[in-house]
């Protein structure tokens, strides 16, 4: 499947890009202005789907998501600009809302979500020890004054629960680069786990 992938926004790049060449050396005649110009406006799309795919495999499907809806806001923005009064200036408006937007949306999905579901669980989860199977970053970066850096990771876990099951989940969460190192494969941690989900976990003590 990301074999598939990898080759589709290869092609979907490459044909678009190529498209946009033969488009503007169309247009250059006047008999073929028109063809040239529709040739450059298809292209365009097949361009931004490959940016899209390019985007999730670099980034994830949030921030892509998040470029869909941002390219959509600014192209709707584009287009109420060529009215006139309050609507073009709504139009202006979607410019700078819609890069603003698409930054709330990916703190949300990276940073917001994952805290949150970590206070639920170490709410109403309950206790139990797991031992930790793989640790990845995931290149999320959250700065504060006054604190050190914390750090976007993902740490795959086996966790014993009640009735000797053993379950695997993943906790994400923002810890500082100190308390990562402390990560390692193999190493038992307390977690707090969703009784309706055991694969749903959290660390039992918040960083």
């Amino acid at each position: 499947m990301d074999s598939f992938l990898k080759w589709t926004r290869r092609g979907l790049l490459t044909v678009s890009s190529l498209g946009f060449l033969v488009g503007i050396v169309v247009s250059a005649d006047d008999a073929w202005r028109d063809a040239g110009l529709g040739i450059m406006l298809g292209s365009v799309p097949i361009f931004l789907l490959g940016m899209v795919l390019f985007t999730a495999a670099q980034a994830g499907w949030i921030v892509a998501v998040g470029l869909v809806g941002m390219l959509s806001l600014m192209g709707l923005g584009f287009y109420l600009s060529h009215f006139e009064g309050m609507i073009a200036a709504a139009g202006g408006l979607l410019f700078p809302g819609s890069i603003l937007l698409m930054v709330a949306w990916v703190w949300w999905f990276s940073v917001g979500a994952s805290e949150a579901k970590a206070g639920r669980l170490r709410a109403t989860g309950f206790g139990a020890t797991a031992r930790i199977v793989a640790v990845e970053l995931q290149g999320t970066t959250l700065e504060s004054s006054g604190s050190f850096p914390r750090y976007g990771v993902r740490v795959t876990v086996d966790t014993q629960i009640p009735g000797g099951r053993t379950v695997r989940g993943q906790v994400e969460a923002l810890l500082p680069e100190t308390r990562i190192a402390q990560l390692t494969v193999g190493k038992q941690v307390q977690v707090r786990v969703d009784p309706a989900d055991p694969s749903s976990v959290a660390f039992e003590t918040e960083v």
